[in-house]
């Protein structure tokens, strides 16, 4: 009883925040959203008979006992759902977490639409927006299961809809709280998202247009003294590194490509030492962006995967052909959080990561960030060709 209340809750919740973006409930996104909240349904029930890391990890060793953030943390939430909101049911944490899921999916619809706004584009956004952005298949599945996916997913757009109003000065106290909730949940979740975070902020900032140079100085300054000391905490907590230098770096680094040289994964060689490691970076940003395709595929799964790359491949094709239109986008400064953002994330996987179909799950986290992007400059381009008809030109 309780799930189906909190289930019911969080439904209200999507619509509210669709409303509170949107002038009126247009029929595209409308079906959209409950597209959405059927496929995470669906694949929270299918990933609960599949041997991932959410049923063998965060159920079979859930706990109450608090012994740290990250994964551990994870396991006293999936504990704490199983114990008081879905009452023992196995299925019934699997779709609780799904419906967070499917907050975050209008969440970044939300995000969507306030760029609209933002960019005088049409409100009414077409079919294709909000279809890629919330029904994303493999967002769908990956982001169904119990853990850290579901959650970051949910509060990254969240924080950004509410640090947005800060850039706008509209700040009041519900939103400062949210800023705060958000903001602890996503590093205790993921520790690392807050080196992401404000690595992206630190790439904001020092790309400000240059008026008023000062303050714009001492922001990036203190943007960048910010990021070093909360990258050397995490990295500390998180890998046990006694000492941070770019060796210890390095070898944690190696350990972590080392484990992961299974399933459908690229090589890497294992033997570079020192900044060789960053000569490989671009090439491990393309695989773990846009790969698998189908040479790497396996099974039926590798083969959506690979239908999913080549769009993506395709879309940012578009975008980069589009490039000076990028650029102008770039000015808002919402738009420049979430393509950084995207680059920050995925060149932080690509330090660590070799493992495709790791890559494919956590990506999700990201991916919208491109497609929001993508769908921008399709509405833009969309109300060029309109006008050019209406005008004859």
């Amino acid at each position: 009883m309780l799930l189906t209340l909190c289930c019911f809750i969080i439904y209200i919740l999507a619509l509210r925040l669709y409303k509170t973006y949107s002038c009126r409930m247009y029929m595209f996104p409308f079906i959209s959203i409950h597209l959405s909240l059927i496929g995470h349904l669906v694949c929270s029930y299918a990933y609960s008979f599949v041997d991932s890391d959410s049923q063998l990890i965060f159920y079979r060793l859930r706990t109450s006992n608090f012994s740290g953030l990250g994964t551990n943390l994870v396991k006293n939430m999936v504990w704490f759902v199983d114990q008081y909101i879905a009452n023992h049911s196995y299925v019934g944490v699997f779709i609780f977490f799904g419906m967070c899921a499917f907050l975050g999916g209008v969440a970044w619809f939300a995000v969507f639409l306030k760029l609209c706004q933002k960019l005088s584009l049409s409100g009414r956004a077409s079919f294709l927006s909000p279809l890629i952005i919330m029904c994303w298949p493999s967002g769908l599945y990956f982001t169904s299961g119990l853990g850290k996916d579901s959650l970051v997913y949910m509060f990254i757009p969240l924080l950004l809809l509410s640090g947005e109003k800060v850039v706008d000065k509209k700040v009041g106290v519900c939103k400062f709280f949210s800023i705060i909730l958000c903001s602890v949940v996503l590093i205790s979740v993921r520790p690392y998202m807050a080196i992401v975070f404000l690595f992206s902020v630190f790439l904001c900032r020092f790309s400000l247009q240059r008026k008023n140079c000062i303050r714009s100085f001492f922001a990036t300054s203190i943007a960048l003294v910010t990021f070093i000391l909360v990258a050397v905490i995490v990295i500390r907590y998180q890998g046990g590194i006694e000492a941070i230098n770019f060796n210890a770096l390095n070898e944690k680094a190696i350990s972590q490509r080392y484990a992961q040289s299974v399933g459908t994964h690229f090589d890497f060689p294992l033997n570079v030492h020192g900044a060789g490691t960053l000569v490989f970076l671009p090439y491990s940003f393309i695989m773990n962006a846009f790969f698998p395709l189908f040479y790497f595929a396996h099974g039926a799964i590798g083969i959506i995967a690979s239908i999913e790359n080549a769009v993506l491949v395709y879309l940012t094709v578009v975008i980069c052909l589009n490039y000076r239109l990028l650029f102008c986008m770039l000015r808002e400064s919402m738009v420049k959080m979430l393509f950084c953002l995207f680059i920050s994330g995925i060149s932080f996987m690509s330090v660590l990561n070799t493992n495709l179909g790791l890559a494919t799950r956590q990506k999700q986290v990201y991916l919208p960030c491109m497609l929001i992007i993508f769908s921008l400059i399709y509405i833009y381009r969309r109300k060029s060709i309109i006008y050019l008809r209406k005008t004859g030109v």
